[in-house]
């Protein structure tokens, strides 16, 4: 395949770049929740920080984990697509992680990140099919 070398950089640089910047929102938004949870404001007992599960949680879970090991199964066979369907998946669990333990505003901070990841796969899918296919 053209320029192999060139794609696995962008996919792990990419990929590398949003779980970082996961990362920073969740710690963000883990301590802003922490200090709310400290303060006598009016909406400190907005957003709190608990631990939820539920049957919806378990059920997005186990799909989550069948395509996970879809992906890992195919992994090399979707090559360039892999680590953007990595994202999107990232992207879910991301969303599951926060779903099960912020409650309220804060959890609002999953749902960005969900979109942020989701956003930037579709993305470099959209980008690489269009690189292929022109």
């Amino acid at each position: 395949m053209r320029n192999k070398e060139r794609f696995q950089k962008i996919n792990w640089i990419v990929f590398g770049a949003l779980l970082f910047v996961g990362l920073l929102l969740l710690s963000e938004g883990f301590d802003g929740t922490r200090k709310l949870v400290d303060s006598q404001s009016f909406d400190a007992g907005q957003s709190r920080l608990e631990f939820r599960w539920d049957s919806s949680q378990t059920a997005l879970a186990a799909v989550l984990l069948f395509f996970s090991a879809i992906l890992a199964i195919v992994w090399k066979r979707v090559f360039p697509f892999n680590v953007p369907l990595a994202m999107i998946l990232s992207g879910f669990f991301y969303a599951l992680f926060t779903m099960a333990y912020l409650t309220g505003w804060g959890g609002i901070i999953g749902f960005v990140g969900f979109v942020l990841f989701v956003s930037v796969g579709v993305i470099m899918i959209l980008s690489y099919t269009v690189y292929f296919f022109r």
